[in-house]
C-alpha cells in the first residue's frame, strides 16, 4: 500500500478513539470541579468524617419510639384501616 492510503486508514481509525479520549477528560474535568477540587491547594476540600452525634440518637430513637407505638397500637386493636393496612404490607 502507499504511504497516503496507511495515513488514511489510521486517521480513520486514531480520529475517533482520540476525540472520544478528549470528551471523556472533559467530563472528568467537570465532575471533579463539581465536586469541590480546585487548582488552589490551600483551600483545597475533601471528604470529611461523619459522626453520630447526640441529636442523630435522639432522632433514632423517636423513630424507633414512633414504629413501636404503632406496632403497640395495632396490636391492641386501636389502629386505623391505613395503620392496619401499612403494618400488614411490612408483615408480608
Amino acid at each position: 500500500r502507499s504511504i497516503p492510503k496507511r495515513v488514511q486508514v489510521l486517521t480513520a481509525l486514531l480520529l475517533p478513539i482520540f476525540l472520544a479520549t478528549l470528551e471523556r477528560s472533559q467530563d472528568i474535568a467537570v465532575a471533579i470541579l463539581a465536586r469541590g477540587f480546585d487548582y488552589d491547594i490551600r483551600n483545597r476540600t475533601y471528604r470529611r468524617q461523619l459522626r453520630f452525634r447526640a441529636a442523630d440518637r435522639v432522632m433514632l430513637s423517636a423513630i424507633v419510639g414512633v414504629i413501636l407505638g404503632g406496632l403497640i397500637i395495632n396490636r391492641l386493636g386501636l389502629g386505623d384501616l391505613t395503620e392496619s393496612f401499612v403494618l400488614g404490607r411490612l408483615r408480608g
